[in-house]
């Protein structure tokens, strides 16, 4: 047992006749990070369900702690390091898992992959993503949120997803550590969802790039923007509004100051194709939210 863990080690959880674990817990410090693909493997041996593995800074958790399962459905992974190949067998080899937490983890290169058929809920919260690519078709629910970006973030092939939520922290792009957008562009794999959230400060070129080659949001009901809407005299709020058919709610949230700057941005060339004016007949509900005094609300 390490030392400095506040819970037993499952050789000890995992003792007596049970048919099968609900839950393990397991807390890594540096101390004990070779033991825990020992824990981890013997939790899933006795068909654990909800997997929570948490570290107490950036512990490395390789691959080959991860074991073939057909119980295990729900992985939360906090504080960890995950090494290329990670995913590989969470992809392959557990065939009932739906739900996957990631907080505060360090995603290493080469850029992985999350394409698990039977996946349905993926959250990922801060942390260091160098390059990941999300294209699993059954993902109904997707939030990225904070994430501190070296390489880009890539989603694909998303079906069958209802829900998604981005939020980018303006002090992360400070830093100068944005989302870029590769290849497959981020809109792209979001533009079945139902229910939309896009929250950046100004300006934003992970969103800003992607509509360039924007999709049809052809399901979209509900949709809420930040402040990154604005840039260009409302170009990226105009071009998602035309590509929008059945939007029936609109929410724009402004929490930063007027930026001039932004109101020139890599989207300025394409401005003259959009008119402000047309109508926009299956809106029903339009929620502003800014100061007072704020500038845009008359172009709003």
């Amino acid at each position: 047992m390490c030392p400095h863990s506040h819970v037993l080690p499952p050789l000890q959880i995992l003792s007596g006749s049970a048919p099968g674990l609900d839950e393990a817990r397991i807390h890594i410090t540096h101390e004990c990070e070779r033991k825990c693909s020992v824990w981890i493997r013997h939790a899933i041996k006795h068909k654990v369900r909800l997997l929570h593995v948490y570290g107490s800074g950036i512990e490395i958790l390789d691959s080959t702690a991860m074991f073939p399962s057909r119980h295990l459905k729900i992985i939360r992974l906090h504080s960890l390091e995950l090494t290329p190949g990670f995913f590989r067998p969470l992809n392959n080899d557990c065939h009932v898992l739906e739900n996957l937490e990631l907080k505060d983890c360090y995603v290493c290169d080469p850029p992985q992959e999350i394409s698990s058929m039977s996946l349905k809920v993926l959250r990922i919260v801060r942390g260091f993503i160098d390059g990941l690519l999300i294209c699993a078709r059954n993902l109904t629910n997707l939030s990225i949120i904070y994430p501190d970006c070296e390489y880009a973030i890539v989603t694909r092939d998303l079906s069958s997803l209802v829900t998604a939520s981005v939020i980018i922290d303006s002090e992360v792009l400070h830093q100068g550590c944005d989302i870029i957008v590769g290849g497959h562009r981020l809109l792209d794999g979001l533009s079945h969802a139902t229910t939309l959230e896009l929250h950046a400060p100004l300006h934003e070129l992970a969103f800003e790039r992607g509509l360039k080659m924007c999709p049809m949001f052809s399901n979209l009901t509900s949709l809420a923007l930040g402040d990154w809407c604005t840039a260009a005299d409302f170009y990226p709020l105009l071009h998602i509004l035309h590509h929008s058919p059945k939007l029936k709610e609109l929410s724009v949230k402004l929490k930063m100051e007027e930026c001039s700057l932004c109101k020139e941005s890599v989207l300025s060339s394409s401005r003259g194709t959009l008119s402000s004016t047309g109508s926009y007949p299956s809106i029903e509900r339009i929620e502003i939210s800014c100061r007072k005094e704020d500038p845009r609300i008359g172009a709003l």
